[in-house]
């Protein structure tokens, strides 16, 4: 008997379109910053660490609207730190 089935969804049979360095490379030229596709890479694992963190403890879709506000400026912050851009919360 088939107690549960899985599926590994992103990565595997779906992704973004445009890709994740598309989405913030042409915001980051946008505002004269450069990033690398490694660099975009790297900062999206930190990221990614950071929400499973910040979950795991109380769910973002249940926060006020001031931390999901934080929370989406650090994540932000943490992805462009991955191409050593290094931004101000402000």
């Amino acid at each position: 008997m088939i107690a549960a089935v899985f599926f590994d969804m992103y990565g595997t049979l779906a992704g973004f379109k445009p890709s994740r360095f598309e989405i913030q490379s042409q915001i980051c030229t946008q505002f004269g910053i450069e990033v690398t596709p490694e660099g975009i890479l790297k900062g999206y694992a930190s990221a990614d660490a950071y929400m499973s963190s910040v979950n795991s403890s109380i769910p973002l879709r249940l926060r006020s609207p001031s931390e999901k506000e934080n929370f989406f400026t650090e994540y932000e912050r943490l992805v462009l730190m991955g191409s050593g851009v290094d931004i101000s919360p402000e």
